[in-house]
């Protein structure tokens, strides 16, 4: 893939403002700053798609030319791309960050078990506050809308 990197991503076309989020900045790694974003963005199978942050302390590290990947799964592939602001661009950069996205069944139904600690046992991601008798291994069902059940531990 031969990267191309718009000079103002403010101005270039197919560039498009889809959401914008206001932060305090937790610092630099491992204290990474959350951006509030639920952009609801689906990605066509072989689609490929660029995603700005600006702002401050938005950190990347120099990258390598020819935008490699730099992270991926049976899913997804993040590449490298390009750095600097909105309106003028450093090529070659990599983002110090973390993605996280999701898919499959908007609708799927979720059920964490024990509840033991559990802030809720039907929400993507509850948070865990067990006991200190030891470590708890929670299990999580996954049931599609066609009745398909994925377990994990």
């Amino acid at each position: 893939m031969n990267c191309v990197f718009p000079t103002n991503v403010t101005t270039a076309p197919g560039w498009i403002l889809i959401g914008s989020a206001s932060c305090t900045v937790a610092g630099i790694a491992p204290n990474l700053t959350l951006i509030p974003l639920d952009l609801n963005i689906t990605i066509p199978a072989g689609q490929t798609y660029a995603f700005a942050l600006g702002g401050f302390s938005v950190a990347y590290t120099t990258g390598t030319t020819g935008c490699p990947t730099m992270a991926s799964d049976g899913n997804i592939l993040i590449k490298e791309g390009f750095g600097g602001t909105l309106t003028s661009t450093i090529g070659n950069r990599r983002f110090n960050g973390r993605v996280t996205y999701d898919y499959g069944d908007p609708n799927a139904a979720l059920v964490w078990s024990p509840a033991t600690g559990l802030s809720g046992t039907t929400i993507v991601n509850p948070k865990s506050s067990p006991p200190l008798a030891g470590p708890i291994t929670y299990t999580v069902t996954v049931t599609g809308t066609a009745g398909a059940q994925t377990h994990l531990q």
